[in-house]
């Protein structure tokens, strides 16, 4: 493997390393701040409020935990109807066993697919089991869920925004570095390095996609444009393919 290689492949780590100890911190300030506000409060179930704002903040920048706020709120809103109904009713046990195991598999089709979804069938089911355990009137339960959710989602907003990636720009501008330099590898290899200079092209490729999307969706201007971008990416998938028709050959 070519030097320049070797020495953008281990930029690349410590971007990454950059980026996993951003999202870290944001996690971290996020869920202790929402717990210590939900225990100064006095709300009642106070780690709903830290479980919430951890869950807004499971993504990988501000854009993101923006859209997993808006899905977490409207998801919560149309559970609480529903668990709120379920309470009203005041379902045995058994029942109430049957019903998480319906809402858990509704968590398990819709939360990869949709967000909202999944937290609809999240909220209920939180709650009946919460009511199982230390049985509660169902308006305290919604009480407590909404502002443990809203605590969550609004602490959790905060976080992303004042935990900033100031190094999200300098990051699409190495992953850029990289998949040129792989692409100029890629261009040139012969057949004994053909297919480990498309193996780190094409993870250069998937780097760069990854840059991309953090950087745009921080705070901070991405500092590159677009068309350089997609110029990058044209020329490195003009090598792949190149080298996967000599390899046909």
């Amino acid at each position: 493997m070519p030097a320049p290689v070797r020495q953008v492949r281990s930029q690349h780590r410590r971007h990454l390393a950059a980026l996993r100890l951003v999202g870290s911190g944001r996690v971290l300030l996020g869920a202790g701040v929402a717990a210590a506000a939900a225990m100064l409060l006095g709300l009642g179930h106070p780690y709903w409020a830290p479980v919430s704002a951890a869950a807004v903040l499971q993504s990988t920048h501000v854009r993101m935990t923006w859209h997993r706020s808006l899905q977490r709120g409207l998801g919560t809103a149309a559970g609480l109807v529903l668990g709120a109904l379920l309470l009203q009713a005041h379902p045995d046990p058994l029942v109430v066993a049957l019903l998480v195991v319906l809402m858990q598999l509704g968590i398990e089709l819709f939360l990869g697919r949709n967000y909202a979804l999944g937290v609809l069938f999240i909220t209920p089911m939180t709650m009946l089991l919460s009511d199982l355990v230390v049985p509660s009137s169902p308006f305290v339960l919604v009480r407590d869920r909404l502002a443990g959710v809203v605590l969550g989602i609004a602490v959790g907003l905060a976080a992303a925004l004042l935990v900033a990636h100031p190094r999200a720009a300098a990051t699409l501008r190495h992953a850029v570095e990289r998949c040129t330099v792989a692409t100029r590898w890629a261009s040139t290899a012969t057949s004994g390095t053909r297919l480990l200079a498309m193996e780190e092209l094409r993870d250069a490729l998937v780097g760069l996609r990854a840059a991309e999307d953090v950087a745009r969706g921080e705070t901070w201007p991405a500092g590159i444009s677009p068309v350089e971008v997609a110029d990058t990416e044209r020329h490195a998938y003009l090598a792949l393919a190149a080298q996967r028709h000599a390899l046909g050959d």
